[in-house]
């Protein structure tokens, strides 16, 4: 009888060893020959799961996408307002070795994506991250953490690209200390809608 495989299971095998590999070696040095021989398979092997490379990347911007979704939620558990919003852009910055890996693939996802729209429009990441942003910002400024007037559609908009920004500034500046950059960052943002005192 034929060897039963489960399909999704095998993709997923297919994008943690991609995520992997980026950790290692770098966006650059993962091409799909490279996969193939890291999964221990022909060229072809991928294909049966994937419809090319790009779909491969896709696939693993998602999963980080859903990891970050996961984390938030667990970060965030009985949180609301100003505690919310920080708990929120820790999980969004590259602050820890998970998350600075996670960086290299999104930014090498996003050159990519930057010369293939179909790909930037299968992903649809930016919505995502901005919903993140816009219920904690929102609460904030409810409860006076952050003053009345605080312009809140544009300061999401404006810490979504912050958030972005700082994933490209990590993968520029591998090796430095970067924490310390992506905190003075947000508090730059925030800084001017904070009440007194």
């Amino acid at each position: 009888m034929p060897k039963i495989v489960d399909h999704r299971k095998r993709r997923d095998e297919i994008v943690k060893a991609f995520l992997r590999m980026v950790a290692r070696n770098g966006y650059e040095g993962v091409t799909s020959r490279a996969l193939a021989d890291e999964l221990g398979v022909a060229l072809g092997g991928l294909w049966y799961y994937f419809d090319n490379f790009d779909a491969v990347i896709t696939a693993a911007a998602d999963r980080i996408v859903r990891n970050t979704a996961i984390r938030i939620e667990r970060a965030t558990e009985g949180l609301s307002g100003w505690a919310l919003l920080l708990a929120t852009l820790e999980e969004l910055l590259p602050l820890r070795e998970e998350t600075r890996d996670e960086a290299h693939v999104i930014v090498g996802f996003w050159g990519r994506a930057a010369t293939r729209p179909l790909v930037t429009r299968r992903f649809g990441q930016e919505s995502w991250w901005n919903e993140q942003l816009a219920v904690p910002v929102g609460q904030a400024v409810h409860d006076g953490d952050l003053v009345a007037e605080t312009p809140v559609d544009d300061l999401v908009l404006l810490l979504s690209s912050l958030t972005y920004g700082q994933q490209v500034y990590e993968v520029m500046h591998v090796g430095e200390h970067t924490e310390a950059a992506h905190r003075l960052a947000v508090d730059t943002a925030l800084r001017p809608w904070r009440p007194p005192g």
